[in-house]
């Protein structure tokens, strides 16, 4: 059975919510993913789908006066006034038609029954020319294995009944909605020692009842000169999947 929405906001207020939020090390992977499609006008209006508790929202709005809106289930987040926040789900944001420049999409995604209920509703509100970006678990990934190992055995609580998807089905899904899709990448295909580290750390953490330290991913500075072949790759065994689609600018059909 998905999880409903009110089971999300409960499980991940107790994951993301509590203490004090820093914004995103600058260090993270979808952190640079993002800020490389940041747009040069920093009064183009970008939006947050599925915040969290801010982190990503925090980092972006530090890196320029950018006009930035977030949502997601919660009731509130803390947004050092560097940005709007109101409650909304990802798929039904009642937003403005045609609206933002760039939308951006972390790891949120797959908790719909339906992925392209979002998508259709992202097409919707982007500006014609505007770009979404999305990352997602990687269906074929060794890392993806792990998480389903973990949910047979009453672990990773957070991804109960959510299914999924290649990254080829993504961006299937995008183009059936209208999307042009510009480029298929992603991270982190295999456990290297620092993660396995990391992982037994948590482990450690997780038996003791000790707080659990946000996760780093570390920025891979070779995948913007990746062939497309790598990206591919990447896209398909990586920890996530990273991807740009392109509403069509309507004067350039």
């Amino acid at each position: 059975m998905t999880l409903d929405h009110k089971s999300i906001e409960t499980i991940y207020s107790d994951r993301l919510l509590k203490g004090t939020i820093h914004p995103a090390n600058e260090n993270e992977e979808p952190l640079q993913f993002i800020k490389s499609w940041l747009p040069m006008n920093k009064e183009e209006k970008i939006l947050d789908a599925g915040c969290g508790n801010g982190r990503y929202a925090l980092a972006v709005a530090n890196a320029g006066n950018y006009d930035l809106t977030a949502i997601d289930l919660f009731e509130s987040i803390d947004t050092s006034s560097l940005f709007r926040y109101f409650r909304a789900s990802i798929d039904d944001t009642k937003l403005t038609d045609s609206l933002f420049t760039l939308i951006y999409c972390m790891s949120v995604i797959f908790y719909l029954p339906n992925p392209r209920t979002a998508m259709s509703e992202f097409y919707r509100i982007l500006k014609p020319g505007g770009f979404v970006l999305l990352s997602a678990h990687t269906k074929y990934s060794l890392f993806t294995l792990d998480r389903k190992v973990q949910r047979a055995f009453g672990a990773a609580k957070h991804l109960k009944g959510v299914a999924f998807y290649s990254a080829k089905e993504y961006t299937d899904m995008l183009s059936a909605e209208g999307f042009q899709i510009v480029d298929v990448d992603g991270y982190e295909m295999f456990y290297s020692p620092w993660m396995v580290h990391k992982k037994i750390i948590g482990a450690f953490r997780k038996v003791f009842g000790l707080k659990q330290k946000a996760r780093l991913t570390v920025v891979n500075c070779t995948r913007k000169i990746r062939p497309a072949w790598l990206k591919w790759l990447y896209s398909e065994l990586g920890y996530h999947s990273l991807i740009v689609a392109q509403k069509p600018d309507v004067h350039n059909i």
